[in-house]
């Protein structure tokens, strides 16, 4: 049987000047580890324009101890280098060997000789077409975020903007996808909006996440969820929509909310057209299920019921859910 690894990391942080902001990078970044505990990455562009890489495998703490500190010797970089965008992925692997090369972000050279870097939560379809949009060839092991990488640096285009959204036009699958080229940021989410992702603000920066709880770990406000379908630009103008989004739920991945999403993470639940621009009418996952509970006690009720027990983690809330809709009581009766 497959197991299940369909789920990554991944953070944005976005800063108007070069600024030391990979610890704030890599703060927001302890908020998505849960999403992939097999290997990191993360990429920065210096302030002469070159760009930095950087993977290990393992947990982001193995590497930086708290407080934020590593051993600098055999790495290419230092925690007070100043950048204005620093990606960080956390990989749970979906597609590829589980080899260092497959670890994110995944890097190509466009014909120009500019550098794109790709990090991305979710899996592209039809590799094989994929493989046939470029001159390179992969060998079987190659990830399908390493294959897209370089059909986004192949991609015709006057600019990175126009790539980008020709490039995203060419493929298909379930994606939340953070591209950096040069100074500046691109997200794109799936048409049918199956993976997740939010931007917010800390200050006068960005931050995008896959949940909110990475926002939390900064203190940062959100902003509003990534349309499904939708294709932004970050630079430092600002905030530009290359491609407009859809409304509505779409195909959202039923999972994050009933087991792998934080359970202090945010969504929200479409019961108003508007709510996805709306966090304050967000709620938690832990309460979504518990709700769920709640709603399959009086729709489902169980005829001599004695007590109600929750699997933990994710169970927990809508085993008490469950008793809130029964009244019967909750019982801990697995840790």
């Amino acid at each position: 049987m497959k197991e299940l690894q369909e789920k990554c990391g991944v953070i944005a942080y976005f800063s108007p000047e070069p600024r030391a902001i990979i610890p704030k990078a890599l703060t927001a970044a302890y908020g998505v580890q849960h999403r992939g505990q097999g290997g990191f990455g993360l990429g920065f562009s210096t302030e002469s324009g070159e760009f930095v890489s950087f993977r290990r495998f393992g947990l982001l703490a193995d590497t930086f101890r708290q407080p934020l500190k590593f051993d600098e010797g055999d790495t290419p970089f230092s925690l007070g280098d100043k950048t204005n965008v620093v990606i960080v992925h956390t990989r749970y692997a979906t597609n590829g060997d589980d080899e260092e090369g497959n670890l994110q972000p995944c890097t190509a050279k466009a014909p120009g000789g500019e550098k794109v870097a790709v990090i991305h939560n979710g899996e592209f379809v039809a590799r094989d077409k994929m493989e046939r949009l470029v001159t390179k060839n992969f060998k079987e092991g190659d990830s399908d975020t390493y294959v897209y990488t370089h059909v986004l640096a192949e991609t015709e285009g006057e600019n990175w903007d126009e790539k980008v959204v020709n490039s995203l036009n060419k493929v298909k699958g379930a994606y939340f996808l953070i591209i950096l080229a040069g100074d500046n940021l691109y997200i794109a989410r799936d048409p049918n909006g199956i993976r997740s992702g939010v931007i917010g603000r800390d200050e006068d920066s960005w931050v995008v996440a896959s949940e909110t709880f990475a926002l939390d770990k900064l203190r940062a406000n959100v902003l509003r969820e990534v349309k499904r379908g939708e294709i932004l630009k970050i630079s430092k103008d600002g905030l530009k929509i290359l491609q407009d989004g859809l409304d509505g739920s779409g195909n959202f991945c039923g999972f994050e909310r009933a087991y792998f999403a934080r359970p202090e993470s945010l969504m929200h639940t479409y019961e108003r057209p508007d709510d996805s621009e709306h966090p304050e009418r967000w709620i938690s996952n832990a309460l979504f299920r518990e709700r769920c509970g709640q709603i399959l006690a009086e729709e489902a009720p169980i005829p001599q019921l004695d007590y109600i027990v929750g699997i933990p983690d994710s169970g927990v809330a809508g085993g008490i859910g469950y008793s809130n809709g029964s009244r019967k009581p909750y019982r801990p009766v697995i840790i």
